[in-house]
């Protein structure tokens, strides 16, 4: 073996004393995270727990207020503290999917031709529990896609900001 080899061994065999040094640091910071000092190997007490919950609750709680502070001067709407919501649209709860409930609003459509700001003005009037949980960049989304499976026609595309233009298909019978 040429000296070279020696050199990689020895480098290898500090290596792995540091890896292990730090291996045993970490697994000594985990099992004081993991274990309160005033608790057994066995188990630990429900106080032990709770008192852990409330520090960890404190921290977290602490934690998001600060969040909430930077995301706000920075321009962004925090969800309301106390009941966890916010301006921002809705989930979504309704039995019927965004894209039926879409459908619905255009066929309540009285032009024949329309936009989207015509199918939020219907939401807004004939569907109010739908209207704040549909985005309009969804409703964009969702209009397009009716176009492109046929249901509606797309007579303008959007182009910069120019909005879309769209028509109801009218289905006559016997043609």
């Amino acid at each position: 073996m040429g000296s070279g080899n020696f050199k990689i061994v020895g480098k290898i065999k500090r290596l792995d004393k540091r890896l292990a040094n730090l291996l045993e640091f970490f697994a000594r910071d985990l099992v004081t995270f993991m274990v309160p000092k005033e608790s057994s190997m066995a188990g630990m007490k429900k106080a032990d727990y709770l008192e852990m919950r409330r520090k960890i609750e404190k921290e977290f709680k602490d934690k998001l207020e600060a969040l909430d502070k930077v995301y706000s001067m920075f321009g962004g709407i925090p969800l309301n503290p106390t009941n966890g919501t916010s301006s921002l649209p809705m989930d979504w709860t309704a039995d019927i999917s965004k894209r039926d409930a879409v459908r619905n609003a255009v066929t309540e459509m009285t032009k024949l031709q329309f936009g989207l700001k015509d199918v939020r003005e219907i939401f807004e009037v004939k569907f109010p529990q739908h209207s704040n949980a549909i985005t309009d960049n969804q409703l964009s989304a969702i209009l397009s896609k009716l176009a492109e499976m046929g249901e509606i026609h797309s007579v303008k595309k959007k182009v910069g900001k120019s909005p879309a233009v769209y028509a109801r298909i009218i289905k006559t019978e016997g043609v």
